[in-house]
């Protein structure tokens, strides 16, 4: 039996770098705990989750966030609140990563090279 204070699976951390495979963890694992209506709206309006069911999947999404997010969302009380609000922050991928990989591409790009002369790469070419 899995310890209940024990991760299933990698914590979110405060960058959001690791965003998008954290969501697919969780969705799968709420798939498997049968909490996947307490973030997503139910088909039908009377299959509203209990207060202990909800209860339970904020519990579980505390678990594994990072505790400066945690810190940071406090305020929130229900799942899907607190999945709006992290899917707000971390799940535009441009918004996120894009600037960071774009610098690392830009530092790394001619590393490889001891020595770059355009000029004499026209030369040999003609």
């Amino acid at each position: 039996m899995v310890e209940p204070t024990r991760p299933e699976f990698d914590i979110l951390d405060s960058e959001g770098l690791e965003y998008h495979r954290w969501v697919s963890d969780v969705e799968t694992t709420f798939i498997g705990k049968d909490f996947t209506y307490t973030i997503k709206p139910p088909t039908d309006p009377k299959d509203k989750p209990s207060e202990k069911v909800q209860g339970n999947a904020l519990m579980f999404f505390r678990r594994h966030i990072d505790p400066s997010l945690r810190w940071e969302y406090l305020q929130l009380k229900t799942p899907k609140e607190l999945w709006d609000a992290l899917k707000g922050r971390f799940g535009n991928f441009h918004d996120s990563l894009l600037p960071e990989l774009i610098v690392q591409w830009n530092e790394i790009r001619l590393l490889d090279y001891k020595k770059f002369n355009p000029l004499a790469t026209y030369l040999v070419g003609n």
